[in-house]
């Protein structure tokens, strides 16, 4: 019996588990609508952000999408410019994901730039001295680089194989990967190190004021994002109930991001370290939130514990790495890592006041605690990628045009093989 002769019972997702799915995320995009509206309505006064703390949850959830993303250019140079053309599956995987990342990103920044309505004052009045208007301009551009390697992607679906013209288009444009590879190697490199610039030229915040602050987040966001490419490919795989990318190619990914984490947490350990070497006010104020303060579960745990030791054991581990479930928990947990790093050095700048000496001024409490608007609108953007991330590895052709569920689906429809159509 041929695939073409299957029944349309293959599908491997169970309708009651999507559906209810699917339900869940649709209602978190609508919640997540609802309180975007009220922000665009009331602004900022909706928020629990002040002039003393101006970035908030939305900032961490902006840099830690773009994190994320970050095995979008990373692999797509693998493939197109060190000629490692057998990851190109996996490179495939990720450019959806970085895709989906950087969208989320956009929607964020969208939301906390008070002024919603001149999202688009940073492309027409060049601020060439600021560093946030170098990252608008790599976010927007790199986006569009993903948009065009995405579309290259949607373009083999078999459903648009009866336009010819789309197919040849499509052809055109997958010429044109290795250009797109270099651009977006640039945008990507200048815009993930500028993250770390934000923070790392501000002098009134000696905490932050440090030329490793660019280095350590675009090794962090090198090293977590192909963990969780890898994480992600395992468990549509398992969903799907097949192997859709070589376990070997994604043990070599896992490996290289153990490296590339060891890398990371060597940087951050001297780094650490580096704070004691001389004293600036408020430096030592701000470090008490790791050491004792607020912050201490997160470091420690978030990011040393789990985030950090815990994963390099199990890439480092032959036996572990060669597990799914390990290799499963070990991506989601570097994510979850990244996500807490971005937190926690957002925040450890601004809970302690600026040009803090007891000295001059008395010690002056700082808090932040995001609103309800700040968590339903998160939400809402978590449930965008997660909705975009369940229906596209299910309809589009994101591992191998064949492999998609509405091919099997037509193959049973018009009684003709799979594989005639690829």
């Amino acid at each position: 019996m041929t695939r073409a002769t299957l029944p349309a019972r293959r599908v491997r997702f169970k309708p009651t588990f999507l559906g209810a799915w699917l339900a869940f995320l649709a209602m978190l995009c609508g919640v997540g609508l609802a309180a975007g509206i009220l922000v665009f309505i009331k602004g900022l006064s909706v928020t629990g952000l002040s002039d003393r703390v101006p970035w908030g949850l939305w900032i961490t959830i902006d840099v830690s999408a773009i994190g994320l993303g970050a095995g979008a250019f990373l692999l797509s140079a693998a493939v197109y410019l060190l000629r490692l053309k057998q990851y190109e599956p996996v490179a495939r995987l990720a450019v959806f994901v970085g895709l989906l990342g950087y969208t989320s990103a956009l929607l964020t920044l969208l939301l906390d730039i008070g002024r919603p309505d001149r999202f688009w004052h940073g492309w027409v009045y060049w601020n060439t001295h600021s560093v946030l208007w170098e990252i608008i301009m790599c976010i927007t551009l790199y986006s569009a680089v993903l948009m065009i390697e995405f579309a290259t992607m949607v373009a083999e679906h078999p459903y648009l194989r009866r336009w010819p013209w789309v197919s040849k288009l499509a052809r055109q444009a997958h010429k044109l990967m290795p250009v797109l590879a270099v651009v977006g190697a640039c945008l990507s490199l200048l815009h993930q190190s500028s993250l770390g610039a934000t923070y790392g030229i501000i002098k009134a915040r000696p905490v932050w004021y440090k030329p490793t602050m660019p280095i350590m987040f675009i090794a962090q966001a090198i090293a977590t994002s192909p963990a969780l490419i890898v994480a992600l490919a395992l468990i549509v795989s398992k969903l799907r109930g097949r192997e859709l990318i070589s376990k070997k190619l994604l043990w070599g990914v896992a490996t290289f991001s153990g490296f590339a984490l060891l890398v990371y947490l060597y940087m951050r350990f001297w780094d650490y370290l580096a704070m004691d070497y001389s004293y600036l006010p408020g430096r030592a104020e701000s470090m008490a939130l790791v050491n004792g303060g607020v912050l201490t579960p997160n470091f420690w745990i978030g990011e040393v514990l789990l985030g950090g030791l815990v994963p390099l054991f199990i890439l480092f581990t032959d036996r572990l790495r060669k597990s799914d479930t390990a290799l499963i928990m070990a991506g989601l947990l570097m994510a979850l890592a990244l996500i807490v790093n971005r937190w926690d050095t957002n925040m450890i700048g601004l809970l302690s006041p600026a040009a803090y000496t007891t000295a001059v001024m008395p010690k002056v409490s700082i808090s932040y605690t995001p609103t309800w608007v700040e968590w339903a609108t998160a939400g809402g953007v978590l449930g965008y990628g997660l909705l975009a991330f369940t229906l596209g590895v299910r309809f589009l052709p994101i591992f191998k045009p064949e492999e998609t569920e509405l091919a099997e689906v037509e193959a049973v429809t018009h009684h003709a093989p799979v594989g005639a159509q690829a």
